[in-house]
């Protein structure tokens, strides 16, 4: 859109493979559909379930740059607890979660992730374009399906 390079949600599902153990290959291939982090100027996360980012850890794990980071207040703060309590889940069932918690907190530090109010616009700029050219206005507004929930326009 406008020369930026968006990704909306990058997602977990339960019936996904864990990046550990025979399986590993079909887990890699899930997040590898996805275009690398280096290829994506920002991400907008629309909530704070699994399915919209639980498998933000795993995809930025070993990315050289990382996007800029967008969402709602809630969406951060839930979204932590939501990584939080996934990995505790996995490890007491004796799985690696394939991050560790000191890895959420550094995805959910203020310099990567940055906190939008509902009906904030925001400009969004192509990091391929040196002189801002190209760029989109996003706002996120109320979604209603869990607390902090949002859908971009």
């Amino acid at each position: 859109y406008g020369g930026v390079r968006v990704l909306i949600n990058v997602g977990w599902d339960e019936s996904l493979l864990l990046p550990s153990g025979e399986e590993e290959g079909e887990s890699k291939n899930a997040l590898q559909n996805l275009p690398s982090p280096s290829e994506v100027d920002v991400i907008l996360i629309t909530d704070s379930t699994l399915s919209s980012l639980g498998g933000l850890p795993l995809y930025l794990s070993s990315a050289a740059s990382i996007p800029r980071i967008y969402g709602t207040f809630p969406t951060v703060k839930m979204g932590q607890m939501t990584l939080y309590d996934h990995h505790a889940s996995l490890s007491l069932d004796g799985k690696d979660p394939g991050y560790t918690l000191s890895s959420v907190d550094e995805l959910f530090s203020p310099s990567r992730f940055t906190t939008l109010r509902y009906s904030q616009t925001l400009t969004l700029f192509s990091s391929s374009s040196p002189d801002k050219a190209e760029a989109i206005n996003v706002t996120p507004h109320r979604a209603g399906r869990v607390v902090g929930a949002s859908y971009f326009v």
